[in-house]
């Protein structure tokens, strides 16, 4: 498989407790929902999106490619384990489905860092972000072993692969207002999204960011 192929995965397995409700399928300002958006601003990046999910049904008519967990119930590890295990993708930009607002000149400028790393992912004041990185296909190894060990916690197979951080002013630059990692977890958070939205997603969606191959 060529390395320069490459696309965005969006996770979309979570049980969505805490909402009581799917957080994809929440609705912002304009009347699209999280995960609707989160294709338009990923296709300004990427040729190809994929969705990981436990329910694929679900996703169905978005228009773009859904996977089913190969391992369930192991989490966002296991979701990154079945984008990377599906075939079309050498280099996979893998999104949390609940995060509304990424930043796409942040991912456009990681995408040309990942070709020596396994992994690139950014780090804020609140440690790593791993639901907003990239990850090679020499990352699953790594990945399966540590399910197999019962550990899920996806930045604990860091130190056995090539990881490039970004973080400090590296980071700032794309994200000054650290909105780029939010995520929509309670209510609360989904009117606060609401708030963010109305200036944000127009802003993202009119600049153009040059597509990957």
């Amino acid at each position: 498989e060529k390395k320069g192929k490459m696309r965005a995965v969006i996770l979309a397995g979570g049980e969505n407790k805490r909402m009581g409700r799917n957080k994809a399928f929440v609705k912002l300002n304009d009347g699209s929902t999280v995960i609707e958006n989160q294709i338009r601003l990923l296709r300004k990046v990427f040729a190809k999106v994929l969705i990981v999910a436990n329910s694929p049904r679900k996703y169905q008519s978005l228009g773009v490619e859904v996977v089913q967990d190969i391992i369930p119930f192991k989490g966002p590890l296991g979701g990154i384990y079945s984008g990377l295990f599906s075939p079309g993708g050498f280099y996979n930009f893998f999104l949390a489905c609940d995060a509304p607002f990424p930043n796409m000149a942040l991912i456009a400028y990681m995408k040309g860092l990942v070709n020596d790393y396994d992994v690139v992912v950014p780090k804020t004041r609140f440690g790593y972000e791993p639901l907003s990185a990239f990850y090679s296909r020499d990352c699953l190894s790594s990945v399966k072993r540590q399910m197999d060990s019962g550990n899920l916690k996806v930045v604990d197979f860091f130190p056995g692969v090539r990881v490039r951080v970004v973080e400090g002013e590296e980071l700032n630059r794309f994200d000054p207002e650290g909105i780029a990692f939010f995520n929509i977890n309670t209510r609360e958070d989904l009117r606060r999204a609401r708030r963010i939205a109305v200036r944000h997603l127009e802003f993202q969606l009119e600049n153009r960011v040059d597509q990957a191959p």
